[in-house]
C-alpha cells in the first residue's frame, strides 16, 4: 500500500562480515513500476540485477550502514537512474528488520531542480539589486521599508540601516 518504492533486502555477507550483495525478498508495486519490470522479475533478484552503475555500490553501502546503525536517512542523494540513465535525486530511508534491510526511496528530482532554479534566480536577482545604480526599495503593506539596495548610500547619502524599518512617507 506504500506509494514510495519499497524493497526488503536480505544482505549477503562476505568473509569479513561486510555486505557484498543482497537478495530481494519483497518488492511493492511502486518499486516494480519504478524499476520498469513486472514484480515476478524483481522478486528474488540481487541488487546488481535491479540497479545499475553507481547505484549498485551505493545501495550496498546503505545496506551495510543500516546493519551497522539500524537506520539510514539521506536526502537529495544524486544518482543515475537505473531505468533512464539520467541524473536523478533521491530521498532514501532504510531500517534494519532482524537480519533484513527495509529500503524505500523517493525520486525528488523535480524538487531538487526547482530548488536549484530558485537559487539561480536568487543569485541573478542579487546581482541586479546589489549592483543597480538606481535605488530599489521593497516595502511591506504598511509602507515600512523592508529592504533597500546598497545604491541608497551613493544616491541619497543614507546608510541602509538608516532606511530599513522606516515608513516611506516618513522619509
Amino acid at each position: 500500500s506504500m506509494l514510495d518504492p519499497h524493497v526488503l533486502f536480505a544482505p549477503i555477507l562476505g568473509d569479513d562480515g561486510r555486505v557484498v550483495d543482497a537478495g530481494n525478498d519483497l518488492a511493492n508495486e511502486a518499486a516494480c513500476a519504478y524499476l520498469g519490470r513486472p514484480c515476478e522479475e524483481v522478486l528474488g533478484r540481487r541488487i546488481a540485477a535491479l540497479f545499475a552503475g553507481e547505484a549498485v555500490d551505493q545501495v550496498l553501502r546503505w545496506c551495510q550502514e543500516t546493519l551497522d546503525d539500524e537506520r539510514v536517512s539521506h536526502d537529495d542523494v544524486p544518482l543515475t537512474s537505473a531505468v533512464s540513465g539520467e541524473p536523478r535525486w533521491f530521498d532514501v530511508r532504510a531500517v534494519r528488520v532482524g537480519s533484513r534491510v527495509s529500503f524505500t526511496w523517493r525520486d525528488v528530482s523535480e524538487r531538487h531542480r526547482a530548488a536549484a532554479d530558485l537559487a539561480r534566480r536568487e543569485r541573478q536577482y542579487r546581482l541586479l539589486a546589489d549592483y543597480a545604480t538606481d535605488v530599489i526599495v521593497q516595502t511591506g503593506s504598511d509602507s515600512t521599508i523592508e529592504w533597500v539596495s546598497p545604491s541608497v548610500t551613493e544616491v541619497l547619502g543614507w546608510r541602509i540601516d538608516e532606511v530599513v524599518g522606516h515608513r516611506m512617507p516618513d522619509l
